[in-house]
């Protein structure tokens, strides 16, 4: 492995050591930081955090001046069990030692991305930028409050965060809408949070289109900082779900707790994503690049949500690319040392010599 190659596994190594659960990431933006100011990029954070009371806002690093310009993304946090993982090797691959995940949703995504800024610092082209989220693994959370002015900057948004090879493009998402489900009156902490447990149960038995997410302390925006859930629930359109799942929802809830007083208000939602028929000129050179680079394009289908569906929701097109992470979200996740310098070689290609630029 040439040094270059070797870059972006020593980034993942260094940043594994770093513990980054959900509204928690303060020490891993830290670093990121430090390397976008590396590169030469002018970093800022924004306001997220007061909105969902985390440690940091998204994590934002541009090479100004920023017009019709290129968005590289991927996010901050990572699922239990999730702290101090413990990396080791086995042949080609990249584990944790069983006791937790590896972390490589997203570190593969995140060191990809710092691992090319380095490699090319004194060639970025003007209108670059690079996007770290927060809170991603708690319902698009990050991504749902970053500015518009920050969104208009761009023509579009390559997110780095899809479970698959590198060279891998989810082109189709499903619809997806977030709900947050409180419960009101004067119940104590302890009643209130093992009452969220016992919904969060009959909520997750709807079916593989619902899944949702504790959120501790509550979201400021709620206005009251209570214990509270976020309920995600997938479908093919926003306004069928906006309509629909409410009412659904609290019923659900209502027979199993019919004692509780809840609220089920809408946090955001994403239309998903459809670059099946009609593929702009960019994802056609990214595509083209991706060849270029010694890997061959695979198009998929998904039935995952992820931050491209929403970013392009807010007006900014956007593709989730595979990142070459195996069996995320488990004890089992893997991710093969080479596929970090494969994602890097893509983006070198599309953005340094001349895919999009």
């Amino acid at each position: 492995m040439n040094n270059l190659s070797k870059l972006p596994v020593d980034i993942f190594k260094e940043l594994i050591r770093i513990n980054s659960p959900s509204r928690h990431e303060g020490l891993l933006a830290a670093r990121v930081i430090e390397y976008l100011q590396e590169a030469g990029l002018e970093t800022l954070q924004d306001r997220t955090s007061k909105y969902i009371n985390s440690q940091t806002g998204n994590i934002i690093g541009i090479n100004p001046p920023c017009e019709d310009g290129i968005l590289l993304v991927a996010h901050l946090d990572r699922v239990e069990p999730g702290q101090n993982i413990k990396l080791i090797k086995e042949g080609q691959y990249l584990k944790s030692q069983g006791k937790t995940i590896l972390g490589a949703d997203n570190l593969a995504g995140i060191s990809a991305i710092l691992s090319f800024l380095q490699i090319n610092k004194n060639y970025l082209p003007e209108g670059l930028g690079v996007l770290f989220t927060v809170a991603e693994e708690l319902g698009l959370l990050g991504a749902s409050f970053l500015p518009e002015s920050f969104l208009d900057l761009f023509d579009h948004a390559i997110v780095l965060d899809g479970e698959a090879q590198v060279g891998s493009f989810f082109v189709k998402e499903p619809a997806a809408c977030f709900f947050l489900f409180q419960i009101v009156g004067q119940e104590s902490n302890a009643s209130r949070r093992l009452n969220l447990q016992i919904a969060r149960s009959t909520i997750n038995e709807i079916g593989n289109h619902v899944r949702s997410f504790f959120i501790k302390d509550g979201l400021p925006i709620s206005g009251a900082e209570i214990d509270s859930i976020i309920i995600a629930v997938r479908g093919d359109n926003t306004n069928q779900l906006i309509k629909k799942w409410p009412d659904l929802l609290a019923h659900k809830i209502k027979d199993i707790l019919p004692d509780i007083k809840g609220e089920i208000s809408l946090l955001h939602c994403s239309q998903g994503i459809d670059l099946l028929e009609n593929k702009p000129d960019w994802f056609k050179n990214l595509i083209h690049s991706t060849r270029v680079a010694g890997q061959e394009p695979e198009l998929i289908r998904s039935n995952d949500i992820s931050e491209a569906g929403l970013i392009s929701t807010r007006g900014l097109p956007a593709v989730n690319i595979g990142t070459g992470a195996e069996d995320s979200h488990s004890t089992k996740e893997k991710l093969k040392t080479e596929e970090l310098a494969n994602q890097v070689d893509i983006l070198t290609e599309y953005i340094i010599e001349g895919g999009y630029f």
